[in-house]
């Protein structure tokens, strides 16, 4: 679960990351074009008037006339060589085209420059403060040269005046009166003393107005209409944060959900019988334990199945046999009268009553072992001690001689294990090889530095090579020199391997020096 949300959160930190970079690079790469658009059609007018009072005038006087003109603009005026300042090479081009090109050198402050004539001279402007300030500041130097226009006509040439000026501005210009019935008296009070007015501010119909002298008339100017994508940017930025927040979620949770998918697919076909049906995910999947959970589970569903066949089978298959032979007996009972001939039989019945509670009793015990019961009592005890206790049992059986051989070095050395079934692992495989050793016993212990081997070799017939791991199946026989009529059910070599699993170990068979079998437990050092 934490690898899931790491994953979230840092995708999640990598986009606000990229959004933030882009947030620096797209006004840049998207608005600085539009922009320059922008400028070039509000304030072409203004720096055209500028270059009608400068275009009859030697460049000595210049400078005079911008100073001159100052106080009427928001916003301070100055000419500059080209060469003393450093304009990029993406500004350059328009500028020795007579376009304007603008500067911002913070969030507020933006400078805008032209070529006067040409010149290797340029008309700078610099702008900035609040949206409502620039616009009233970079309008007043405006409306003052459009004024100055008017008044050098009479009133009556104005309309054609301003019909001679509208080429050079990008946004329309028209003469309005002073009592306009959209006005209200507090702004034609405010136009009448001479103050500029600006009108919806941001807004597509922004325009102003500004009186002629003392004229019944103002000039208006506007709409300027404002670009889309200058309006609009901000919501671009929004919504481009948020589709990259949905492409990340998405991406981050597109394996999940095809992961998801493949373990809904994989559960169904379980459900439906095909218990071979794992589920395989990249170990950088989020559901990566579960997946792992998932086939475990599975492992151990298939395990038990195949477990209850395997017992279904034994009861039909290994039982038959003690029960016809209880069938036959009763039958004999029943047709002899002689005592010493019943009584034979019954011996016999007996003994097959015997061997069916041993069946039923191994049967029970390997199911329950191969569906990971009962609990083990893992203990820590001196296992040298115990080995010899064990084998002392079974010494001087059937004319077989046991030798144990335990180094010196092992006999105060502890060994944590289960000592009840281990005992019955150990029991099982010295059952085995009294059953087929001619006359010796071989039992070894060692220990290395992260393990246990308790060695049992017989010098018996052996087990062939490619019968060594069949062998620890249940209900495997091999020949008939080792089938049940010289003992045992087929379970005892499985129950032992099974035990040996639950201490994390196994049961190994190889070829022995004596001749025969041999089986080696093997658990680590726990």
């Amino acid at each position: 679960m934490g690898r899931i949300f790491l994953t979230l959160y840092i995708s999640l930190a990598l986009s606000l990351g990229g959004f933030l970079v882009a947030v620096q690079v797209l006004p840049e790469m998207l608005l600085h074009k539009t922009t320059q658009v922008y400028y070039n059609r509000v304030m072409s007018g203004t720096f055209g008037l500028i270059e009608k009072r400068l275009q009859n005038r030697p460049a000595a006087e210049w400078q005079r006339v911008i100073e001159e003109l100052q106080p009427h603009f928001g916003y301070p005026l100055s000419i500059d060589r080209i060469a003393d300042h450093d304009f990029s090479s993406q500004d350059l081009s328009p500028l020795n085209a007579h376009q304007i090109v603008f500067e911002q050198h913070d969030q507020r402050a933006i400078f805008l420059y032209k070529r006067l004539f040409d010149t290797d001279q340029y008309l700078s402007l610099a702008m900035g403060q609040t949206r409502t300030e620039d616009s009233l500041r970079s309008a007043k130097g405006t409306a003052h040269l459009i004024s100055e226009w008017l008044l050098n006509r009479p009133q009556s040439m104005w309309p054609q005046a301003i019909a001679e000026l509208q080429p050079h501005f990008g946004i329309p210009l028209a003469i309005v009166p002073v009592d306009q019935p959209d006005l209200t008296a507090e702004k034609r009070e405010e136009l009448r003393a001479g103050k500029l007015l600006v009108f919806d501010i941001d807004e597509p119909t922004e325009h102003y107005l500004m009186r002629v002298g003392d004229s019944a008339y103002t000039v208006k100017a506007g709409p300027i209409g404002i670009p889309f994508l200058l309006d609009a940017f901000s919501y671009i930025l929004i919504g481009l944060l948020a589709l990259l927040v949905a492409l990340v979620v998405y991406f981050w949770v597109r394996p999940i959900w095809r992961d998801l998918k493949q373990l809904d697919s994989r559960a169904h076909a379980f459900g439906k019988g095909e218990f071979s049906s794992r589920l395989s995910v990249s170990k950088r999947s989020a559901i990566h334990h579960l997946a792992g959970t998932f086939n475990s589970m599975a492992d151990r569903i298939q395990r038990l199945i195949r477990s209850h066949r395997d017992l279904t089978n034994a009861v039909s298959h290994e039982l038959r046999t003690p029960i016809s032979r209880l069938h036959f007996g009763l039958e004999m009972l029943e047709q002899h009268e002689d005592q010493k001939t019943r009584s034979r039989h019954l011996a016999g019945m007996r003994e097959d009553l015997a061997e069916l509670e041993q069946l039923v009793s191994e049967l029970l015990d390997h199911a329950r072992l191969d569906r990971d019961g009962p609990v083990f009592q893992f203990e820590q005890q001196l296992i040298a001690p115990w080995l010899r206790k064990h084998i002392s049992r079974f010494e001087g059986q059937d004319g077989v001689v046991i030798h144990c051989n335990i180094t010196g070095s092992i006999e105060q050395e502890s060994c944590n294990f289960d000592e009840r079934q281990l005992a019955r692992a150990l029991d099982n495989l010295l059952r085995n090889a009294q059953r087929y050793a001619r006359s010796e016993i071989q039992i070894t212990l060692t220990h290395t530095s992260n393990s246990w081997r308790l060695k049992v070799e017989d010098d018996g017939p052996g087990v062939s090579a490619e019968d060594r791991e069949r062998i620890l199946q249940p209900f495997v026989r091999l020949d008939e020199s080792r089938d049940r009529r010289s003992g045992g059910t087929g379970l005892g070599l499985a129950i032992a391997n099974r035990i040996l699993v639950r201490h994390q170990g196994s049961l190994i068979v190889e070829k022995s020096n004596l001749g025969g079998a041999c089986f080696i437990l093997r658990w680590p050092d726990m």
